[in-house]
């Protein structure tokens, strides 16, 4: 967006909140850091995510770990028993 007025910022939503930081820098609350605020850490994404995020990214992943193993072992018992 022309007439972004945020300091290293890529791309903005507005004239007062970026979207996307340039390269270095993540994305928080509309602006532009090069760490994360204490608190926040910086996600794949470039951005700065809270514990909470965090905890439930890490809780769906583990989920979908859970259901694949219960899967694999369906798969793997239903081989042995058609052999």
């Amino acid at each position: 967006m022309a007439g972004c007025r945020i300091d290293n910022c890529d791309s903005c939503f507005s004239k007062d909140f970026c979207t996307k930081c340039k390269s270095g820098f993540y994305v928080h609350k509309g602006r532009c850091f090069d760490e994360c605020p204490e608190g926040f850490s910086p996600s794949e994404s470039m951005e700065c995510v809270g514990q909470r995020k965090t905890l439930i990214k890490k809780k769906k992943k583990r989920k979908l770990l859970d259901r694949a193993q219960k899967q694999h072992s369906v798969v793997l018992a239903t081989e042995r028993t058609s052999q």
